[in-house]
């Protein structure tokens, strides 16, 4: 399990137990802890700079544009695409090639266009749901606060 660097993915259950993570700081830190959810960060990312900056007790940064998604997974649209990419990939002269000719903006928005994703299966949802329950329950009682976004049921 510890080949090529993929270790952590099979511990992704666990690592998603945040409650467990945050409990030992918020114990020994209190409120000199600041927490983020990354998806208030992903609806305003400026509130949350200066959210960090009032903590930090620096002066407030410049609004910021609200940053595109990157990395996005899913399934592919077409295969073809993936095969060209991939071979791209594997091919040096042709991956620095694409590189120097093209924005890394515009290989992002290339790459995730051809991602869909697709919906959730609502069983494995309820079974997520009620199994992190507990954790959310733990991280809300260190914010002080509900996470909406974390409770859809």
């Amino acid at each position: 399990l510890h080949t090529a660097g993929y270790h952590h993915l099979w511990h992704l259950k666990a690592m998603s137990r945040y409650g467990r993570q945050l409990e030992p700081f918020a114990d020994a830190f209190g409120d000199r802890l600041l927490i983020l959810i990354h998806e208030q960060f992903r609806q305003d990312p400026s509130a949350v700079l200066d959210r960090v900056h009032r903590f930090l007790g620096l002066d407030p940064l410049v609004p910021l544009d609200p940053p595109g998604e990157t990395n996005r997974g899913g399934v592919p649209r077409s295969d073809l695409l993936v095969s060209v990419m991939n071979g791209i990939r594997r091919a040096p002269m042709a991956q620095q090639l694409v590189r120097t000719a093209t924005p890394r903006a515009l290989r992002e928005r290339v790459r995730t266009a051809n991602v869909e994703q697709p919906p959730l299966d609502p069983v494995t949802e309820a079974r997520l749901i009620a199994e992190f329950r507990p954790e959310v329950a733990v991280v809300e009682r260190i914010l002080g606060r509900t996470i909406h976004d974390w409770r859809r049921r």
